[in-house]
């Protein structure tokens, strides 16, 4: 009887230990794959994509002529030649929600009004979660970045950034300064599920499955 209770415990304490793995194994190729895109992120960057896959776009505009007015703004302003993503970029861990950039918009693969739309009802898309889960799940994913030792630029500032930001009862920030002059990003975020029913205007896309 005690030989098949130690065989019980020893089973679950693989099974705990499989699960933490595996939670590593995905920040890091999550890390390792933001880092091959983008060699000049800050930690501000990795939180920003993270945050937007777990809590989705819930603080974002969600009325159609507002959205409609930020697109068409920054449509007008943007430089496509300087912006280097061309491809739906899943966010975060999980990919929840993907970054469509608006040089799609530019070429015309997606008619502007069809990202608007898919922008607004990306609002409420996916269960709504707590600023505290937030916070407990990045405070995981910050541990294991830690254990990287990436020596990436500002860390210590940029985590005491993220620190004032859950202090001021928030979660969202901007991207980086060094990420905005290298990568010049203009995307918006919506849902996969939205993004995998509209999949005919995105040829080729490796992420959109």
């Amino acid at each position: 009887m005690r030989g098949k209770k130690l065989i019980l415990l020893l089973m679950l304490a693989g099974l705990l230990q499989t699960g933490t793995s595996q939670s590593e194994r995905q920040v890091r190729k999550f890390v390792r794959q933001q880092l091959s895109w983008y060699p000049h992120l800050h930690l501000l960057d990795l939180y920003k994509s993270c945050y937007q896959d777990f809590m989705g776009a819930e603080h974002l505009v969600t009325n159609s002529e507002v959205a409609n007015y930020y697109v068409q703004k920054e449509l007008s302003e943007m430089d496509t030649a300087a912006y280097v993503q061309g491809f739906l970029e899943p966010c975060g861990l999980y990919g929840n929600y993907m970054r469509v950039p608006l040089a799609f918009v530019k070429d015309g693969t997606v008619p502007a009004d069809s990202l608007v739309s898919w922008f607004v009802q990306s609002s409420g898309a996916e269960p709504p979660h707590t600023l505290e889960e937030w916070m407990a799940r990045w405070d995981k994913i910050e541990r294991i970045i830690d254990q990287m030792d990436l020596q990436l630029p500002e860390y210590e500032s940029d985590k005491a950034t993220i620190r004032a930001i859950f202090e001021q009862g928030g979660y969202a920030s901007v991207h980086s300064k060094e990420f905005k002059q290298h990568y010049h990003p203009h995307y918006r975020i919506v849902s996969r599920k939205i993004l995998r029913k509209n999949k005919r205007l995105f040829h080729g896309q490796p992420f959109l499955r």
